[in-house]
């Protein structure tokens, strides 16, 4: 594996709609190479054989790693050390690994799609799953500093908005209103 300073994270499985294929075709683009990126992957099981094949295909195979299934701990050192966390998924009920990246600080480079945009709002970098490419833009603007602090701050003040407790008090009042009817 190349140098380890600079990484892209990618949390969670890596079943079709999850696109995992554009997180390798985006680590493959000529920014992520210029940038000297890495790709750390959380969870998901073992690389499959189709997915190794595509590593090899994109030339990017010494730059992946798999990080395995890790510790909530570990997975926020990640997400603190990444240089963005992507997320080309096509479906989402919901979508908590960019909340849990903007919380720490970490850029998100998003899909367009589904639950995802009501998420991230406009503190994540959003792309078209269907051209992971597209999002090497985000790669370059991340290199600087300015752009990369806003994008920061947004995120933490995006996920902010969001918590267990909002979430179980505003179920409880749905229920009670509920009842009323």
């Amino acid at each position: 594996m190349a140098s380890d300073n600079k990484f892209l994270l990618y949390v969670g499985g890596r079943q079709k709609h999850k696109n995992f294929k554009g997180a390798l075709k985006l680590l493959s683009g000529q920014y992520a190479s210029e940038l000297q990126l890495n790709f750390k992957v959380v969870g998901g099981g073992e690389f499959t054989d189709e997915e190794v094949s595509l590593m090899k295909d994109l030339n990017i195979k010494d730059r992946v790693m798999h990080m395995g299934h890790v510790s909530n701990i570990e997975l926020n050192k990640l997400y603190n050390n990444a240089y963005a966390f992507i997320y080309p998924s096509y479906y989402e009920g919901f979508g908590i690994p960019p909340l849990e990246a903007m919380s720490a600080s970490c850029p998100v480079i998003c899909s367009n799609l589904s639950s995802i945009p009501e998420i991230v709002g406009d503190a994540g970098l959003m792309f078209n799953p269907d051209t992971p490419l597209e999002a090497e833009k985000y790669l370059k603007r991340l290199s600087e500093k300015k752009f990369r602090a806003e994008m920061i701050e947004k995120g933490i003040n995006r996920a902010s908005g969001f918590s267990w407790v909002k979430t179980g008090l505003e179920t409880v009042n749905l229920y009670k209103e509920m009842l009323r009817c």
